[in-house]
This record gives C-alpha cells, sequence and structure tokens, in this order.
C-alpha cells in the first residue's frame, strides 16, 4: 500500500511540474491499438490559461475533448 501510494505522489508532482508546450507521453497500459499516446501541454483559460490543474476533490474529475 505504501509503494502504491508514494507512487501516486509522485505521479502528482510530476504533473503538477508541467508547463504549456511541454510534451508528454502517455502509456495506455492495456489499450493493444494505441498503447502509447504523445500529446503536448496547452493553456485552458478555465485554468486561467494554465496547462494543468489540481484535483482538490477525495474523487475523480474527468474532461470531455
Amino acid at each position: 500500500m505504501a509503494e502504491l501510494q508514494n507512487r501516486n505522489k509522485t505521479r502528482k508532482e510530476l504533473a503538477s511540474k508541467l508547463t504549456v508546450g511541454d510534451w508528454v507521453l502517455f502509456d495506455a497500459g492495456d489499450d493493444e491499438t494505441e498503447p502509447i499516446w504523445l500529446g503536448r501541454v496547452v493553456s485552458n483559460p478555465s485554468w486561467d490559461g494554465h496547462g494543468v490543474s489540481q484535483n482538490n476533490t477525495s474523487g475523480m474529475v474527468s474532461y470531455s475533448n
């Protein structure tokens, strides 16, 4: 359990340091048709122009494309 918490903490710290224009690779896990996604952080007016927003809730937040 502690290992999972440390991994999640590290992942959140890395994501919080992303800035507009950064390139990111995302491992889609079990998706064999598109196993890796390449993306770029873009500004979001809803987040005051930042490319990331911290989820301070206890649940998962999803956004539509």
